[in-house]
């Protein structure tokens, strides 16, 4: 791996994310860099599409992390809500079986029996669970549609401003508000073949 450029390690300073205590720094700086090295920013407004881009893909994927935690955190919810029909006291002694549905073979062999008596499979757990988490899973669904969105975007923001300069061949490209030397030789380029 090659050094990373002064502007690079600047760009970091003044830019630094800000992560959840469950996330790894590591596993961000490992993305960050995969996608650095594979969109190569050049300029200053490159290096901000680049990094909106990397924000933006953390963000879906704590998006669908979150999705799976809101439907985990229901799944006991939704083992009470089923077998309760099975108890004779509206649920109230189902509550230490379903404490034990995940670390006892008999707890797990009595609910799914309690299950089956209802017509129920294990799956039916899965469907009951998102039923309760309905409105937030709903919520997260559309934040993922809205950053898959601005991911494009941004993706074709940076292609954008890479398009060649009218005249340029050899590939010169311009790099939208930068006016470097290149876009000064496309432009003389164009205005002599005018």
């Amino acid at each position: 791996m090659h050094p990373k450029p002064v502007c690079d390690e600047l760009f970091d300073h003044l830019f630094k994310q800000v992560l959840l205590p469950s996330e790894s720094r590591k596993q961000f700086k490992s993305i960050r860099t995969m996608v650095y090295e594979e969109l190569a920013p050049q300029t200053p407004i490159e290096h901000f599409i680049v990094r909106e881009v990397v924000l933006v893909m953390h963000d879906l994927e704590r998006l669908h992390r979150f999705r799976t935690g809101v439907l985990n955190n229901a799944f006991l919810s939704a083992l009470q809500n089923l077998i309760e029909p099975t108890s004779p006291f509206a649920g109230a002694i189902t509550d230490p079986l379903v404490q034990r549905y995940f670390s006892s073979a008999e707890a797990r062999k009595n609910i799914e029996d309690r299950l089956a008596s209802l017509g129920l499979k294990p799956p039916d757990i899965e469907a009951e669970a998102f039923r309760i988490r309905a409105e937030p899973l709903e919520s997260i669904n559309k934040q993922l549609a809205c950053d898959e969105n601005r991911l494009r975007t941004l993706l074709r923001s940076l292609q954008e401003n890479r398009v060649p300069f009218p005249g340029c061949n050899n590939g010169e490209q311009r790099t939208g508000a930068h006016t470097g030397v290149a876009d000064e030789a496309c432009r003389s380029r164009a205005e002599g073949e005018a």
